[in-house]
């Protein structure tokens, strides 16, 4: 489903890969979240599909993102969703 896709995808997991199980929760940004782990890799702490906390090591190099808030009460105006003029979807 797409909620495992989100995860695979945050992790750096093929969409063919099995989906790890969860190794722990965590609260991050007020939210608990489940922690997934790929060995020799690094970790995502997940909420909804979403990468609340990923913490990433590639050739050496840690890359660690953390949210800091999540408004999901937030109201949004519509004229956020419009598209650019010119844009034509098929």
């Amino acid at each position: 489903d797409q909620k495992d896709y989100l995860i695979k995808k945050s992790l750096g997991l093929k969409e063919s890969a099995d989906l790890p199980d969860p190794i722990t929760t965590s609260m991050v940004a007020g939210q608990v979240c489940d922690v997934y782990e790929v060995p020799n890799v690094g970790t995502a702490c997940m909420w909804n599909g979403i990468a609340l906390q990923k913490e990433i090591t590639l050739a050496g190099i840690t890359n660690k993102v953390v949210a800091v808030n999540v408004d999901i009460d937030a109201e949004i105006p519509a004229e956020r969703f419009e598209l650019p003029a010119g844009v034509i979807v098929k």
